[in-house]
């Protein structure tokens, strides 16, 4: 939205998106790689533009992730810091002696926010203590000859 309601113009939004700032800060590799990054991005990171297009008007920018092989910590969620400024606002022409204001973001909201993308815990609390659930059947198998078939060996008394 727009102060005041009557201001339309189009708006060209810059946006970051960085993962695990923290975590490389302690020299550690990020869990993850963005797939749709520009040339210059680094692994970690993925910048883009959208356009929004008048007053209350959405738009979404969009891009995904691919998690590291043979990452061992799956507790803890990955954050990813989002930041967006303002690149450029194209306006109608209009009859004044004044410059043509800008628009600025309002600086009562911070431009940066942190989200964060948590791995599925099955049977874990929000303590991230997990209790397993694993099953065990077993049934003794011979091996046909020459052949990957495995039959159970008969039961006697509930004994193979």
């Amino acid at each position: 939205r727009a102060n005041p309601h009557t201001y339309n113009p189009k708006i060209t939004i810059s946006c970051t998106l960085e993962a695990e700032w923290h975590r490389r800060k302690l020299g550690l590799p990020s869990r993850v790689v963005f797939l749709e990054k520009n040339e210059m991005d680094q692994d970690f990171q993925s910048t883009g533009t959208l356009e929004l297009r008048g007053q209350n008007k959405k738009a979404c920018y969009k891009t995904k992730l691919r998690l590291q092989e043979g990452i061992r910590d799956k507790l803890r969620a990955i954050p990813i810091e989002v930041s967006v400024a303002i690149q450029s606002a194209k306006r109608g022409k209009r009859q004044s002696s004044l410059p043509q204001l800008v628009p600025i973001l309002d600086s009562t909201v911070p431009n940066k926010t942190i989200t964060e993308v948590n791995f599925l815990k099955e049977g874990c609390g929000t303590d991230n203590i997990c209790q397993s659930n694993l099953h065990l059947q077993y049934r003794f198998c011979y091996r046909e000859s020459k052949q990957d078939v495995f039959p159970p060996l008969p039961l006697e008394n509930g004994v193979p």
